[in-house]
Order: structure tokens, then C-alpha cells, then sequence
């Protein structure tokens, strides 16, 4: 849901006794509707760019654009470096800073989330830079 948007799911079985147990029970997992068409369509492209290789294309175009902001990067102490995460954070001594540093950032065309406490411990920031296959090794250079 949280990649491509849509909702619900599926289940392959071979007993009969499952299939009646699951139209039994499974209805209060799915909140007690039903599965709007739109969600169903967004999860038959899903799969579609599963089974294509589409979706392996666009990890490893993430995990390479990961890996170059982490090089880039090297001189910083960031947050999740190293990971396979994309989401990397600059930790920042004051809250004060690291406004300062989004706001600066944001005019030199570069868009990162200051993140405050509860997230962080109070009174210090963090810069949230969330990466994606589709940026190009320039804007991460940048």
C-alpha cells in the first residue's frame, strides 16, 4: 500500500478448509468492505511491474543512487549511511540549525525535511533527505 498505493491482498492455498476459515474471519481484517476497484487496478500494476522487472530496475537504480549520496557524503556522520534504507539523516545540533540548513537548502533547489523532537532528542534537528530511483546522479552530487 505504501509503495504503489493500493490495498488489499491475496492468498494462494491448496485446503478447502482454509478457503472456508478465511470467509469466515478474514472479514474484520479488511475493515468490513469490500476492495474499491481503484485500489484492485493499482495492485494488478503492482504485480505487472513485479513479474515485468520493472520494480527490480528501479531498486537497483535506488540502491546505486544510495550508494553514491553515501560516498558524496563521507566526510558526515549520516544516519541510516550504509543501510538499505533511502532515507538518510544529518544530525544537527540545535533545531535552530537545522531549519537554518532546509531553508538554505531549499533555495539552492534541494528539498530535505528538518525533522524535530520527538524524533530526535529535544532541542537538536535533523536534515531528512529521502531518496528515489528517479534522481539522477547530478542532483545527488549536489
Amino acid at each position: 500500500s505504501k509503495a504503489f498505493g493500493g490495498s488489499g491482498g491475496f492468498l494462494l492455498t491448496h485446503d478447502p478448509a482454509d478457503v472456508t476459515l478465511l470467509r469466515r474471519e478474514a472479514n474484520p481484517m479488511v475493515f468490513g468492505h469490500s476492495n474499491m476497484v481503484t485500489h484492485m487496478l493499482v495492485n494488478a500494476e503492482s504485480a505487472r511491474m513485479h513479474l515485468d522487472g520493472t520494480v527490480t530496475e528501479l531498486q537497483d537504480a535506488l540502491w546505486a543512487n544510495t550508494e553514491l549520496f553515501d560516498k558524496v557524503n563521507s566526510g558526515n556522520q549520516l544516519v541510516n549511511a550504509g543501510t538499505r534504507s533511502p532515507v538518510r539523516g544529518l544530525a544537527m545540533d540545535t533545531e535552530e540549525a537545522a531549519f537554518d540548513g532546509a531553508v538554505r537548502l531549499r533555495r539552492a533547489g534541494i528539498l530535505c525535511f528538518p525533522v524535530f523532537y520527538p524524533v530526535v532528542a529535544q532541542g537538536t534537528g535533523l536534515l531528512r533527505f529521502a531518496l528515489s530511483a528517479r534522481h539522477t546522479p547530478e542532483q545527488i552530487q549536489a
